[in-house]
């Protein structure tokens, strides 16, 4: 796609304002043909590039936002998680087989991993039950076309959501947790997200499970620990 649009009432959602208070800025613009529009039935869609700069701001920043909170989920003391025993799990299954100071770093990159997942599959979720209704603005008939539109990166960059490849998906580690060459496949996901959202991650994510010291059967079993905390519900809040 040459040009990015996003409807009038995601735009107000993502940013945490009414549709008035959008409509009430742009509608000058708009009038104006400065902030450029399409309609689609009774919906407008919005070019994002032609929108105010400090708007294209805010939408930029949105997917940094998901990192940040992944990154807090760990170094927030004062919040009480809700996966706590699957931490404990963790530190069970490192202890003595690597330096007490290394557990953060294999676990938050997996806890990343996990957290980015779960927001890509509730974002894809929502999104199949969207162009799945009948009666809704948003439907689409073919199904193969629903999968195209929900395989779509910029559908989630335009919720504030990472794309994830397909072999950067939890389900997808899940499945290679008991081979051998499973910190291979924990490092590839990680820069294949690196490379579907450079402008946010690149050389940001830990690539270096390979080299650690674990065998890998005691990270497979850190991947099915981490398999039992369901990030949707934070994402719901």
């Amino acid at each position: 796609m040459d040009k990015e649009y996003i409807s009038l009432p995601k735009l107000a959602e993502l940013l945490g304002v009414s549709r008035q208070a959008i409509q009430k800025k742009l509608v000058g613009k708009i009038n104006a043909g400065v902030v450029k529009v399409k309609t689609e039935g009774n919906t407008y869609f919005i070019e994002i590039a032609t929108l105010p700069d400090d708007l294209k701001l805010r939408l930029k920043n949105l997917p940094e936002m998901g990192k940040e909170k992944a990154q807090k989920l760990m170094d927030n003391t004062d919040k009480d998680l809700h996966f706590e025993k699957e931490l404990w799990s963790a530190a069970d299954k490192l202890r003595g087989n690597i330096d007490a100071s290394d557990y953060k770093y294999i676990v938050l990159g997996l806890i990343f991993l996990k957290y980015v997942s779960d927001a890509y599959y509730n974002t894809k979720t929502k999104l199949l039950t969207k162009l799945s209704d009948v009666k809704g603005t948003y439907y689409v008939g073919n199904e193969e076309a629903r999968k195209s539109v929900v395989e779509d990166p910029n559908r989630y960059r335009g919720e504030g959501v990472f794309f994830i490849p397909e072999k950067a998906r939890w389900e997808y580690l899940r499945s290679k947790a008991g081979h051998p060459d499973i910190a291979k496949f924990i490092d590839e996901a990680m820069e294949e997200i690196e490379k579907e959202n450079p402008k946010q991650l690149s050389g940001v994510l830990p690539k270096n499970y390979i080299r650690t010291p674990l065998e890998p059967h005691i990270l497979g079993e850190l991947v099915n620990i981490f398999s039992k905390i369901d990030f949707s519900e934070d994402e719901k809040k």
